[in-house]
């Protein structure tokens, strides 16, 4: 009887470890699905950026140009 009972519980923990594992392989691939997404819109906003940085240099550089138009 008492090795019916180990048995019993070895089957419980193998079903455990099974749960887990597929949790674990689950978790990993929607890690795997915001890393991606990440330097996607790591990438986006980067370009962004720059686009900015360059339209305001290149407004420093003409600024009295500008200032003169405008008036």
């Amino acid at each position: 009887m008492a090795e019916f009972s180990l048995v019993e519980r070895v089957a419980v923990l193998e079903a455990k470890v099974e749960n887990v594992e597929e949790n674990q392989k689950l978790m990993l691939l929607k890690q795997q699905e915001i890393l991606e997404n990440l330097t996607k819109y790591k990438g986006f906003i980067g370009g962004i950026a720059f686009v900015a940085s360059c339209l305001i240099t290149a407004l420093s550089f003409a600024k009295e140009w500008v200032i003169n138009h405008l008036k």
